[in-house]
């Protein structure tokens, strides 16, 4: 997967209590891997290639060790709540004085 080579998020890793690796990362990389993964899910349905294939793969595999999960419909949803986290942090934030 290529992912924008500029990105800077934090990428340290963790171990789930299942004993499974898992990226911690940033809420702006999982943004990046869901409008991936849409992008080539789209083309792929639309027209798929071995290539598209390989990109779909590639960025679903991102997406699951990113998350800690094992499908890519758990994958989605824990990328759901990584972004629902960050919003609800930066509504918190918003509301507090300066």
């Amino acid at each position: 997967m290529s992912v924008d080579p500029g990105f800077t998020g934090r990428q340290d890793t963790r171990t789930t209590e299942q004993g499974r690796l898992v990226l911690n990362t940033e809420p702006m990389f999982i943004r990046t891997l869901l409008s991936r993964y849409a992008d080539v899910q789209l083309r792929f349905s639309e027209r798929p290639t071995q290539e598209l294939r390989w990109q779909l793969d590639d960025v679903t595999y991102t997406l699951c060790v990113s998350t800690g999960t094992q499908s890519v419909r758990d994958a989605l949803m824990a990328a759901d709540r990584v972004l629902e986290r960050a919003a609800a942090t930066r509504s918190g934030d918003e509301s507090q004085p300066a």
